[in-house]
């Protein structure tokens, strides 16, 4: 029920809704974090910065949800966010993640349009999806 809510508020609210699509060798993820919520909380609350803006000051006030899969090695994580919270710098973002994950991540942005298919491919074998920030705190989603 809750995937079926979450595919309504983004088709709802598609033209605010961005994605960050983030690709990498599963076993290479894994040295570093042990889970994509391990890795949220590093990315979204951590004390790293860059140009003096700690990651919790410059995630401060993002919300949305990430959902991920693994697929022949590779690890893919999406963090889909509504835009109308918080406008993110896709270069800061890079920065940011490169410095967490690696140089040899791949990184992709775009809007929910360009990542629809990708999303419901994901929502229809992921079971476990994890909302942050306003859409957990204010139970958008429910």
């Amino acid at each position: 029920m809750k995937l079926q809510r979450i595919n309504t508020y983004l088709s709802n609210n598609s033209e605010n809704i961005q994605v960050i699509a983030i690709s990498l060798p599963y076993k290479q993820f894994n040295k570093r974090f042990k889970s994509i919520s391990s890795f949220w909380r590093t990315l979204s609350n951590g004390t790293h910065s860059i140009a003096g803006v700690s990651n919790r000051v410059y995630f401060n006030n993002i919300a949305g949800t990430y959902i991920s899969v693994q697929e022949n090695g590779i690890i893919q994580i999406l963090i889909v966010y509504d835009e109308r919270n918080k406008k993110l710098n896709q270069l800061q973002v890079g920065s940011r993640i490169k410095k967490l994950l690696s140089v040899s991540c791949e990184i992709n942005y775009g809007s929910y349009t360009d990542f629809k298919l990708r999303i419901a491919e994901i929502l229809d074998i992921k079971q476990n999806v994890q909302l942050f920030g306003g859409w957990y705190k204010n139970n958008m989603i429910g």
